[in-house]
């Protein structure tokens, strides 16, 4: 389902290390949107998620506008951007309550005539291609190899 976010293999393993059984995991702002609530007492997972946090300069802080008027760079510009992880909960779907999520489609049906069409699609194949090489040495056709007489 595309609502739900794709989690990094590091944070994957945090999953399946506290709760193996999780299925569909979401923040519990997320579950809001879906229209579930996370039920009372219920305890998080914990995983780690990324942030990007702004610094700015020193002049910029203390409020010197004497770069900007010169055409310098803006405040948003001369900011510097920082990485920073923290810990966050994420709440597994049989911890929650509301409506039942919509489910992914189903290819069912009666396939008929196209049976032994779909089944030749994972067998072997018949055919095996040959490489033949042929060069032109000094006007003489030699195949795979060079005559020396």
């Amino acid at each position: 389902m595309a609502r739900f976010h794709q989690y990094s293999f590091g944070n994957c393993t945090l999953l399946a290390m506290q709760r193996p059984d999780a299925t569909r995991v979401a923040g519990f702002n997320r579950w809001k949107e879906l229209g579930r609530f996370v039920k009372a007492g219920e305890k998080g997972v914990v995983i780690i998620a990324s942030m990007l946090i702004r610094k700015l300069p020193q002049r910029v802080a203390r409020g010197d506008k004497s770069d900007d008027s010169n055409g310098g760079p803006t405040a948003d510009e001369a900011a510097e951007k920082l990485r920073r992880f923290k810990a966050v909960y994420v709440f597994d779907v049989s911890q929650t309550d509301g409506p039942p999520l919509p489910e992914l489609h189903r290819v069912g049906g009666n396939p008929q005539r196209r049976h032994a069409t779909a089944q030749g699609f994972h067998r072997p194949a018949r055919y095996h291609a040959r490489i033949r090489r042929r060069h032109r040495l000094g006007g003489r056709r030699v195949q795979g190899r060079q005559d020396r007489r």
